[in-house]
Order: structure tokens, then C-alpha cells, then sequence
């Protein structure tokens, strides 16, 4: 580890628990670890790389302290996020595809895993087998280290994708791992690039199993539904609601943060009509309905990569006839597509802060 980052965030436990620490716990022979505490408690100092093995382990044996502990306090681990619905169809690439962009658009550095079968978020950011010889099935049948599969998103600087080539079928499948080998597979990965980044997000393939056979509801920490404004969407909820409950059972830091609409199409009434119905009967069973979705945009979907592209390299894409098949009120759907996701990663955001600050 990091000895640099461990030092000075050791240096910052001993300032956020000066009211705890009892320098006369500390024995006699350690006169200059107490001496050098207590010159950190009086803000005189701080800790030096040279102090931390002389003082981790007098911390650690009275108050329990840990590596990762210190660690929190200057480096903490990636938020791990699960966009999901059972359904197939509903946005779910699109959606963990545009959030991430916004994410990294606010400052953020982000790892985007494509566990989808189908590949989409591979194929939306054109990654291919001569960008990355290796995917997430590699990495989870240990073939390779996680980070020589992890592969730079073109155009977004700060986003990082775990691609998928269509093997995960055969993970998933295979009677040959454990409920316990299929977890820590996922695990394991992500804890080792879990300071890497702010958020490790999963675009989620379709599935209404056991959350036993899709691990990465184990792993997560929050969830968020996508969902198309249709009546049907109900049921779907409710098939969820019961998915969800079983995995609760073993990962209590799951956190349902709620559900959001997409493909909303404010020309059709009777889809406002459901969607509206549904949100409210959603919001009575005690789930949060974001108040942002976003609308239906048929020109972001052929132009996916180049919406990535800042705003003046898109426009001058479009000017040169670089892109094919959209016209100037596509482009203009793009973009308020883009104020869209923008609201609606904002709200993501508060979401999450609000678990935070009330686990505080």
C-alpha cells in the first residue's frame, strides 16, 4: 500500500479522534510515539512517513484502526452503482452510458463494467477486441488482472470501460463455481481499483433469478430501476420489489434508490397518462420517483459517440457532414437530451448524499 496516503491519513484519524485517543494507554517504551501524537492532537505537526510503523500499530491494537480505515479519510473507495431493470429494452445502456458522461462532465473518474450479454455499452463506445484482447469474463475467471482489461473511453476523458465480448453467458451459467467463489470473483476485482475511481458503475443485463446467480447485487451499493412510461411498468416493479427483498437478505448495503422514466414522449398522452399513474402508486409503496427522466431521442441514438465529444467538436462534426442521417432538430434533441441526463446524474448525486450523510 500506499505509504504516503497511509501516513497522512493516519495522520488525519488521530485529528478527527483527538477527544478519544488516551496518550497514557501507550507504554512507557513508546515515549516518542506518544510525544509525536501528542504534538499532532496539538496541531504542532504532522505525521511523517518515518512515524507510521512506530505508531500504526499502537492505534491499531487500542482502537482498532485498520489500513483501509486511514485510507478512507484521503483516498475512499468508488461509489458502486447498478443501473438496472429485468426487462430487456428499456434504456439501460443508453442510460449508465449518459450518467457516466455526466459524471466524469462534474470531475469525476469513473469505471463503467458492461455486464450485459449483448455487449451494448462495448459497441456504443466502439470498443473491439484490437482496443482490449480481454473483457470482464477474463477478469472474473481470473485470466487477466482487471486492469488489463480496463480500456480508455474514446472521446471522455476520465471514463474508463470493462467491455464485455459476449462470454458472460458462460459465467453465469457454470455449475462449477460456488454461490461464495461467484461473489468474491466480482469482489475481489473491484476492491483492488475501488480507489482508482469515484464511481464504479454496472450497466446490468436483464435477469429475474436468484440475486444468488447475478452477483453483482451482492457487491453493489446502490441501485437505481430505469423504466419506460407504460403501464406495464408497474408489474415490472412489483416482480422487482420481490427480486430485491432476497437480496437484501444478503447485502445489507444495498441501497433501492429509487427509479426513473425513460423514453418519455410528451406528444403521447395515454404514455403520460401510465407513467404519471405508475409513479404515484410507486411513490405510495415508499419508493423515491425521481422527478427528472429523460425524453425520447432518436438522433442521440445514431450519433452516440460523437454526443460524448465537447460541445464544439460536435457542432463542427455536424457542420462538416460527419454525421450521417440526423438533421438540425435531431441535433437539437441531442442536446436537450444532454440537459436531461445533466438534471437527472444531479439528482443521482443528492440521492446518494442523503444515504451518506445519514449513515454519518
Amino acid at each position: 500500500m500506499d505509504l504516503e496516503l497511509l501516513t497522512l491519513g493516519l495522520s488525519r484519524w488521530v485529528q478527527v479522534n483527538k477527544r478519544l485517543i488516551n496518550i497514557s494507554l501507550l507504554v512507557e517504551e513508546t515515549n516518542t510515539a506518544r510525544s509525536t501524537i501528542q504534538k499532532v492532537l496539538n496541531e504542532e505537526t504532522v505525521f511523517g512517513p518515518a512515524h507510521y510503523e512506530k505508531i500504526f500499530p499502537f492505534l491499531a491494537k487500542f482502537y482498532k484502526v485498520t489500513q483501509d480505515d486511514l485510507l478512507d479519510l484521503v483516498k475512499p473507495k468508488a461509489k458502486i452503482i447498478a443501473i438496472w431493470n429485468q426487462k430487456g429494452g428499456v434504456g439501460k445502456s443508453t442510460c449508465s452510458n449518459h450518467i457516466c458522461g455526466q459524471l466524469v462532465a462534474k470531475g469525476k473518474k469513473v469505471l463503467l463494467i458492461d455486464s450485459d450479454y449483448q455487449g451494448n455499452t462495448t459497441r456504443n463506445f466502439s470498443i473491439s477486441k484490437e482496443d482490449s484482447p480481454h473483457d470482464l469474463f477474463d477478469v472474473l475467471t481470473k485470466q487477466i488482472d482487471i486492469r488489463d482489461a480496463i480500456v480508455p473511453a474514446k472521446y471522455v476523458s476520465g471514463l474508463d470501460i470493462l467491455p464485455s465480448y459476449g462470454k458472460m453467458v458462460e459465467f453465469e451459467t457454470t455449475p462449477i463455481l460456488t454461490v461464495n467463489e461467484k461473489i468474491r470473483s466480482y469482489e475481489e476485482p473491484i476492491q483492488s481499483v475501488s480507489r482508482d475511481y469515484d464511481f464504479i458503475i454496472f450497466d446490468m443485463r436483464p435477469t429475474m433469478r436468484d440475486c444468488h446467480s447475478d452477483p453483482i447485487f451482492l457487491v453493489a451499493e446502490y441501485m437505481f430501476m430505469v423504466m419506460n412510461p407504460s403501464s406495464m411498468s408497474w408489474d415490472g416493479y412489483i416482480m422487482a420489489q420481490e427480486y430485491l427483498r432476497r437480496c437484501y437478505r444478503d447485502n445489507m448495503n444495498l441501497k433501492f434508490g429509487g427509479a426513473f422514466f425513460n423514453r418519455i414522449r410528451s406528444n403521447v398522452q395515454y404514455e403520460i397518462d401510465s407513467m404519471l399513474a405508475v409513479a404515484s402508486a410507486i411513490e405510495k409503496d415508499g419508493t423515491y420517483v425521481f422527478e427528472n427522466g429523460i425524453k425520447e431521442s432518436v438522433g442521440a441514438k445514431k450519433s452516440f459517440e460523437l454526443y460524448f465529444r465537447d460541445t464544439s467538436s460536435f457542432c463542427n462534426a455536424f457542420e462538416n457532414g460527419e454525421i450521417e442521417g440526423i438533421n438540425k432538430g435531431q441535433v437539437k434533441a441531442i442536446f436537450d437530451m444532454n440537459g436531461d441526463f445533466s438534471e437527472l446524474t444531479e439528482e443521482i448525486l443528492a440521492v446518494i448524499n442523503k444515504y451518506e450523510n445519514e449513515n454519518q
